[in-house]
């Protein structure tokens, strides 16, 4: 059966409607993290942004697994309907420093979410530390570091007709013209992937504003990377199709559609896209990851 990845949240920081000057983000939408895996068994559910929130009204049988504790990768899973059903089987997976932190900000004194554990987690089963390498179902998850303040991982997540990577929230290294050491090493991880979300919240100018020329904002050390960088390095490493997600809020519809062409033009390929809230993505090994489409 193949395998399905829906794409329930891709803003990162904040949720938004619009940006500070007003232009619409519906269309690749406003919710934080979160990303749906399946291919006919238990679900995958990777984050639990306030995009999480659409997925399940009734009781379910599935795995959630975070690759931080930041508050838009976690925001979703106090409303989080099947998490309150006692007959729902919810496992939770993060690293042990990340489950404290969630712990935290869920506590039983309701000093930062008004619901306790004993409100809403009848329906979480297990509590867990991820491992390097183990599986859920018919699937296989690897997990692996990121750059990413106060830490962060990675996962791959492979069934028989493909693998999907995710590689969010990551920051490369800073030259954007060049790949380094640490850059390789993400590389390779992102070999044998048919899909991959990389971290592209920022433009270059927004990034490192005098490597390009510009003034304004440094942001490096932020956590986050480049757009056409990281689809690059993706691109360069053999992925099929390549997510560019955790969009900025400052970033609207009119400027990521712009982008998005700008971008498919100087890397002379279509395989590279924006994320869009509420997509669905067939996953399928692609024969040969050099064409162009």
């Amino acid at each position: 059966m193949t395998t399905e990845i829906k794409v329930l949240g891709t803003r990162g920081s904040v949720t938004t409607t619009r940006t500070k000057s007003g232009e619409p983000t519906r269309l690749f939408g406003g919710d934080t993290t979160s990303y749906v895996i399946q291919n006919g068994s238990d679900p995958i559910m990777v984050d639990m942004g306030t995009g999480s929130r659409f997925y399940g009204e009734g009781p379910l049988r599935m795995m959630a697994v975070f690759t931080h504790a930041h508050p838009d990768h976690v925001a979703g899973l106090g409303d989080f309907t099947p998490a309150y059903i006692p007959v729902s089987d919810i496992e939770i997976r993060a690293s042990p420093e990340h489950l404290e932190s969630i712990a935290l900000q869920y506590d039983a004194a309701g000093q930062v979410f008004p619901a306790g554990p004993n409100d809403f987690m009848k329906g979480i089963k297990r509590i867990a530390p991820i491992e390097k390498r183990w599986s859920y179902g018919d699937l296989e998850i690897e997990s692996f570091p990121l750059n990413h303040p106060m830490g962060c991982y990675g996962y791959l997540i492979s069934g028989e007709d493909g693998r999907v990577g995710i590689f969010a929230d990551h920051e490369h290294e800073r030259d954007l013209k060049k790949i380094g050491p640490e850059d390789s090493a993400i590389m390779k991880k992102m070999e044998g992937c048919d899909v991959a979300f990389v971290d592209g919240a920022y433009l270059p100018q927004e990034y490192d504003p005098k490597q390009v020329g510009y003034e304004g904002v440094l942001r490096v050390g932020w956590g986050h990377g480049v757009d056409i960088k990281a689809a690059r390095m993706a691109l360069e490493a053999g992925v099929g199709r390549v997510y560019i997600t955790h969009h900025s809020q400052e970033h609207g519809d009119t400027m990521m559609l712009n982008r998005e062409r700008e971008i498919r033009k100087i890397l002379g390929t279509d395989r590279v896209s924006f994320a869009r809230q509420g997509e669905k993505i067939l996953l399928a090994p692609i024969l040969n990851a050099n064409f162009n489409v």
